[in-house]
């Protein structure tokens, strides 16, 4: 009874646009969006930001966990700083300008990598393809040419991808979040949802198989497929 109250309760906060991010996702202020076409080039950047000045304030999205981040190279899983996305350290002069860069290279091919590891080629939807389009095809002059890059460069901002025409990122579209919560979830030791107190059944969703924590998609109904 306590599981069926709490699972009703999270669906109709989550119904609401409640604030509440699904497991192995975390809500983030993202500053900056590159936005990219369906064949990886690249369109715009948009500045989520709202308010004046010192004031400004990004815009809150759902993207998967952070990793911890210590002195060693760890990148987060489609979206993070300038260094790690295009390997444009954030400026220091108390560090050593050629080891920044060298590590920077080295965070840009960590944040490749842990796409490329996480989305098998037979996986990648049209989001997922274009943004490693992007990223390897390093065609980057008109992003450091934007009137945002200086300031983004500057201050190190997150930032993240986004499909033209779409208004939720490529980490938020269903396909790239239904696969990952497939692999956080793993495959089914029970039959039983004990959650929804119903049958799981192969190819549809249900609590214990496909979210741990909430059924509902409702942040995902503007994106496009």
């Amino acid at each position: 009874m306590i599981l069926h109250a709490l699972t009703k309760y999270y669906d109709r906060v989550a119904s609401d646009g409640g604030n509440i991010a699904s497991e192995g996702f975390q809500k983030q202020p993202i500053p900056f969006l590159i936005v990219l076409n369906q064949k990886g080039q690249f369109i715009d950047i948009q500045d989520t930001r709202s308010g004046e000045g010192k004031k400004k304030t990004a815009r809150e999205f759902t993207v998967p966990k952070a990793v911890k981040k210590t002195s060693g190279i760890a990148a987060n899983l489609l979206w993070d700083v300038p260094a790690y996305m295009f390997g444009r350290p954030k400026t220091d002069a108390k560090k050593d300008p050629i080891k920044q860069e060298e590590k920077a290279r080295d965070q840009r091919n960590a944040f490749i990598r842990r796409i490329e590891n996480t989305f098998p080629q037979e996986k990648r939807d049209g989001g997922i393809s274009a943004v490693l389009t992007f990223l390897k095809t390093a065609n980057f002059d008109a992003v450091f040419k934007h009137p945002y890059w200086a300031e983004i460069e500057k201050n190190g901002d997150l930032m993240s991808f986004q499909l033209q025409n779409d208004v939720c990122l490529v980490c938020e579209k269903p396909t790239v979040v239904d696969f990952l919560q497939n692999m956080e979830s793993g495959e089914d030791h029970q039959n039983i949802c004990l959650v929804r107190g119903i049958n799981d059944v192969p190819g549809q969703t249900s609590y214990s198989n496909k979210r741990r924590v909430g059924c509902s998609n409702f942040r995902f109904k503007h994106c496009i497929f």
